[in-house]
């Protein structure tokens, strides 16, 4: 399942997200065909790097260098977005409420990878479905009747702390069942992780750069030449390396 879901996730992110929601259907120029070929091979050099050679998840360990590349590009990204959203502020509302909003769309896949993660590591529905029917199924305890003598108050009484005595044991006996059923089957033979790259970080800001000006036709190649780069070069995968979610595209692009 994370198999076809991972080579769906690129197709529809680089054709919809890309060119439906990024406008570049409109906003597609010359300027940007000018941007995209020098961004393309200059940030495969910087990638190439010795000191660039690494990713997020290492990130206690980062150089300087790989520091001053980040920080570097955090600052053009920020500075892209505020001249966005400034340049959709002075659209008539509610334009920029959409333009915003339009980036709950790969937060919502950004949570879906995860579930999905949850899901093949962890066979959590299952799971959850199985345990749910077993505790249904058990016996469940009944509250003793009440006694209509006075004469046998006390004896109802004791009864009623013999009952919660019982009602205690046979919840512990439940909470055991629980505990000690055996796992429903698990059809995942594989464990999946998350490990997020820059250029998938890149092609979010697709949302950003819709507009027909200059600069933002500029952003637009910039975000095809780092989302085309690192789909190429992180598209090999050895067959005993785990599977990962949001990695390249694999077989769709070596086949």
């Amino acid at each position: 399942m994370a198999r076809h879901w991972s080579d769906m996730f690129h197709g529809f992110s680089y054709g919809t997200l890309l060119f439906v929601f990024g406008n570049y259907t409109h906003a597609y120029s010359w300027i940007t065909v000018v941007a995209f070929y020098p961004m393309l091979f200059g940030y495969g050099w910087i990638a190439e790097l010795p000191f660039t050679k690494t990713s997020l998840p290492n990130i206690k360990n980062w150089p300087f260098g790989m520091w001053a590349v980040f920080l570097t590009a955090v600052v053009i990204i920020l500075a892209f977005a505020a001249f966005h959203i400034y340049w959709a502020a002075i659209h008539p509302l509610p334009f920029v409420i959409y333009y915003v909003c339009a980036l709950l769309i790969p937060i919502f896949f950004f949570v879906l990878s995860f579930a999905i993660i949850k899901e093949t590591n962890e066979n959590w529905s299952r799971t959850r479905i199985y345990r749910m029917r077993v505790w249904l199924s058990a016996p469940k305890k009944t509250a003793p009747k009440p006694s209509s003598s006075d004469d046998a108050q006390e004896q109802g009484q004791a009864d009623s702390a013999a009952a919660a005595a019982d009602g205690a044991q046979q919840d512990a006996s439940q909470e055991v069942l629980v505990t000690q059923i055996p796992e429903p089957n698990n059809p995942y033979t594989k464990k999946i992780s998350m490990h997020l790259h820059h250029w998938q970080i890149f092609y979010m800001l697709a949302y950003f750069t819709r507009f027909t000006h200059p600069v933002s036709q500029v952003g637009a190649g910039i975000v095809l030449a780092c989302y085309m780069e690192g789909i190429c070069a992180l598209s090999k995968r050895t067959n005993s390396a785990p599977l990962v979610l949001l990695d390249g595209y694999d077989q769709l692009l070596n086949d």
